[in-house]
């Protein structure tokens, strides 16, 4: 659990996993311990592991904070270019001598696979530091929910923001998202305005405002993406962006993408729809559905695709292109 002051923060926090909505929810408490936006500008760096080396990041940690106790540091990616026996150990070395000025905030995406972590695995050497480092650090895994928990959580969401969702309106919803919390908790907004807080959300709303920008329509444009129909995926495409925002769009087909690796897996060691049901815990309909669609390609294509929307991410957050016309691209190099 988060502590709510920044002098109780440990000098390093690492926020680790796949939920990204709650992995945002906790930096966003952090930043705000350093008060006011204007003094916090003064004191919170941004690096990125795949950008910036261990030497740039230290000298970031060991800078006097400005009229402040403590000066705060948020990395992605921090793995990036810790890849042999040598940066590993500098890297634990910085982790062990941080001064009480710094405050490092780690954060790292990972997938949940399969009953572990893609990235920092049980065995993992950070893994291992964190065991041993006791008050120096504070770990936070963010794992997604599980299909069927979704429900519980979409209620749970929306009590949090002192609204209120009828138990089959969560159901629908959570049909339309999947277990994608970020794209629900945007949804869930969307809908509590609809009915002004006023009442509980109703079935009938989350068919009106949210069933068109669902699953199923991501379905259809995975379809036409598998048949190498790049015309009818990107009318598909333009159709979901002329109703949602593209970031919101890509975190789905990524999410869809994710699950077709893990299908695709369990298939190619002779399960089928309902062992993907039980092991990546997905409503019984997404499991057909994924099993049907893992069908048409091989691990290696999905590797390859997921490669590239790993790339799309990264030219998106640099600024090297926008994100509806890096989907336009993407769909139309896959025929």
């Amino acid at each position: 659990m988060l502590p709510n002051h920044l002098n109780r923060l440990p000098p390093v926090t690492l926020l680790h996993g796949d939920n990204d909505h709650a992995i945002g929810q906790s930096l966003e408490k952090i930043t705000s311990f350093l008060g006011d936006a204007g003094m916090a500008d003064l004191n919170i760096s941004r690096m990125d592991g795949m950008q910036s080396g261990l030497d740039e990041i230290r000298n970031n940690l060991f800078t006097i904070p400005f009229l402040a106790e403590r000066r705060m540091l948020i990395l992605s990616h921090p793995l990036a270019k810790i890849n042999d026996a040598g940066s590993r150990e500098n890297f634990i070395h910085l982790l062990n001598d941080l001064p009480e000025t710094a405050a490092l905030v780690i954060v790292l995406e990972d997938v949940f696979e399969r009953k572990d972590w893609k990235l920092l695995t049980k065995n993992h050497w950070l893994r291992a530091w964190i065991k041993t480092a006791d008050a120096r650090v504070l770990y936070l895994p963010y794992q997604l929910p599980a299909g069927d928990q979704m429900t519980g959580w979409i209620i749970s969401y929306a009590r949090s923001l002192n609204g209120q969702f009828e138990p089959r309106a969560a159901a629908e919803l959570a049909s339309c998202t999947g277990n994608d919390t970020r794209l629900a908790a945007t949804e869930i907004e969307k809908l509590l305005t609809y009915v002004n807080y006023k009442r509980p959300v109703a079935v009938d709303d989350v068919i009106l405002l949210t069933a068109a920008t669902g699953a199923g329509n991501i379905f259809d444009l995975i379809d036409a993406i598998a048949q190498q129909n790049s015309r009818k995926a990107l009318q598909l495409l333009h159709r979901q962006l002329d109703q949602q925002e593209p970031g919101a769009l890509f975190f789905m087909i990524v999410r869809q993408f994710r699950l077709l690796i893990q299908a695709r897996e369990i298939m190619d060691e002779g399960g089928m729809a309902d062992r993907v049901e039980q092991e990546m815990k997905v409503h019984p309909f997404v499991a057909k559905k994924t099993v049907d669609q893992a069908r048409r390609f091989q691990l290696p294509r999905l590797l390859e695709i997921y490669h590239q929307l790993f790339g799309i991410d990264e030219a998106v957050k640099t600024g090297q292109t926008t994100m509806d016309l890096a989907l336009d691209v993407f769909i139309a190099s896959l025929e």
